[in-house]
């Protein structure tokens, strides 16, 4: 953590919480993609924003849309965000975060189920209006894409015992937490 201007102790922890609201909202975000929650998916982007994700380039309302028509077809999503850098200027941070998602589609070729490992980067730039930090822009940079068959059993019946079992929003066990 660098010193800054003043160098006082209250303006390194308001970083510290900076830093850490964006986290969250890195994390909320890819909650909102797994669980299918387009109001988790939302509250992680201001309504201005821009998004360049694959063949996707928009606001964050038809990038909801998008990811509620290909993850909402399917029961195995995750997605989980890590090395994230932060460089804070202000009311506004330049944000790089490696993820790593997996899911299970449709291949649009022939119909056969494939599961999907994608490696990259969201490379954000961060907004904080008032005292919340959201997305502005982001660029989803593909760094590894590895698609195999997805193999027969990879639903419920493989976990035999063990529940409770992943669902959408709003049926997985997060929300009866009281998560939003």
């Amino acid at each position: 953590m660098n010193a800054t201007d003043d160098g006082s102790t209250t303006h390194l922890v308001q970083q510290l919480l900076d830093r850490e609201a964006i986290r969250e909202t890195l994390h909320r975000y890819c909650r909102g993609v797994d669980r299918v929650d387009a109001d988790a998916i939302r509250s992680a982007y201001w309504p201005d924003a821009h998004d360049t994700h694959g063949a996707y380039t928009g606001g964050p309302e038809g990038l909801i849309e998008r990811t509620q028509e290909i993850y909402g077809a399917t029961d195995h999503v995750v997605h989980t965000v890590a090395s994230v850098g932060i460089d804070l200027r202000g009311s506004q941070a330049n944000v790089e975060a490696y993820y790593l998602a997996w899911f299970g589609t449709e291949n649009d070729d022939d119909g056969a189920r494939v599961q999907t490992f994608v490696a990259g980067r969201y490379l954000d730039l961060f907004e904080k209006r008032g005292d919340e930090w959201r997305i502005l822009k982001r660029t989803c940079v593909y760094d590894w894409i590895h698609r195999l068959p997805l193999p027969e059993g990879m639903g419920e019946e493989v976990f035999g015992e063990r529940r409770p079992f992943g669902r959408h929003a709003p049926d997985d066990e997060i929300y009866r937490l009281g998560f939003a």
